[in-house]
């Protein structure tokens, strides 16, 4: 079955890295043992790998679907996301341990500009995943070391000085834990994300009082 679920993938995304023939196999598996014991394992990054790898994840609830109908074992939403992360590793060529920490990274990101608005960001809805989606393309970016110009930059240090105050914190925080370095170009498109959001969250709360 593990190997059906992989020619599902490869169909959809071409070749995927071989490693992900044991890895997956035995993961499908172990979570196929752990269901029929009642052992259920929760994905804490379910949100992420959602708005992240949708395409992936897709591809997790169509095996999860294949599982169903040949081994009569309903699978969690949490283990689709686990397949879902093994498939996205493998076309990286990565290890799902270091996708998984990717993933872990962007979560913590959020939490910072969580934790500077006081606010809490609905993790399933659009506003949560167009953020750690600028926030994944930033990054990979500045790994690539490819700088892009932003000319509204002064314009949003003089307009927006909080949301580029919160914007330095989450660059320093790149660059302490990922020694990459971060530009005020990105910088300065990071603060309009984050102003967008602080807009957002008070349109719903003046919504929610009117």
């Amino acid at each position: 079955l593990g190997e059906e679920i992989i020619a599902m993938a490869e169909r959809e995304f071409g070749p995927l890295n071989s490693h992900i023939h044991i890895a997956l196999t035995d993961h499908i598996s172990f979570a196929i043992d752990r269901i029929k014991t009642g052992l259920e394992m929760s994905n804490p990054f379910i949100y992420e790998i959602k708005a992240l790898y949708p395409d992936e994840f897709r591809i997790g609830e169509r095996a999860a679907q294949m599982i169903k109908e040949q081994l009569k074992v309903d699978i969690s939403e949490s283990e689709v996301g686990f397949i879902a992360l093994h498939i996205h590793a493998a076309r990286q060529s990565k290890n799902v341990s270091e996708t998984l920490k990717d993933t872990r990274f962007i979560k913590e990101l959020v939490s910072i500009i969580e934790e500077e608005l006081l606010i809490d960001i609905d993790s399933t809805g659009l506003t949560y995943s167009r953020l750690i989606n600028h926030l994944r393309t930033s990054i990979s970016r500045m790994e690539d070391k490819k700088n892009i110009k932003n000319p509204l930059l002064d314009t949003i240090k003089e307009q927006f000085k909080e949301s580029y105050k919160i914007a330095i914190k989450i660059g320093e925080y790149i660059e302490k834990t990922k020694n990459i370095d971060v530009s005020e170009d990105e910088l300065g498109y990071l603060a309009l994300h984050i102003e967008r959001i602080k807009e957002t969250i008070k349109c719903v709360t003046e919504s929610n009082q009117a």
